[in-house]
């Protein structure tokens, strides 16, 4: 992250410097913390303003905010595509848990019914 901010710092205004702190919202996904990925993205956009107002003197002042705009969309783009892809893949590993315990289940009722034993009795027991 630190070399993204200096690159940043380093590159003269209107140059799209800020794309590159996706980079860093991509790498929060290894966290299972849905809350560090917004902490990143909150940090990136920080940065990103900052880059603003201590980078070299570029190209004309509404291209510089027009890209500094599009790089703070880009980076929340990425973070709420993130933080939805991580609830997704939440879900499917709770379904995914759900269903080997289905199955075991399942193979337990069968393999009871197998000894003798009626399955309506099971029933009865639990």
């Amino acid at each position: 992250m630190r070399s993204v901010f200096y690159v940043d710092l380093t590159i003269p205004l209107g140059v799209a410097a800020g794309v590159p702190y996706v980079t860093v919202i991509l790498v929060s996904l290894t966290s299972r913390s849905q809350s560090t990925t917004i902490i990143w993205a909150t940090i990136c956009t920080v940065l990103t303003l900052i880059g603003y107002y201590m980078s070299p003197v570029g190209s004309e002042t509404w291209k510089v905010v027009f890209n500094r705009v599009l790089a703070i969309y880009a980076i929340w783009a990425v973070a709420v595509v993130s933080l939805f892809l991580k609830e997704r893949a939440h879900q499917v590993a709770k379904l995914e848990s759900d269903l080997v315990l289905s199955e075991f289940r399942a193979t337990l009722g069968l393999s009871l019914s197998t000894l003798g034993m009626p399955l309506l009795l099971l029933i009865k027991m639990a």
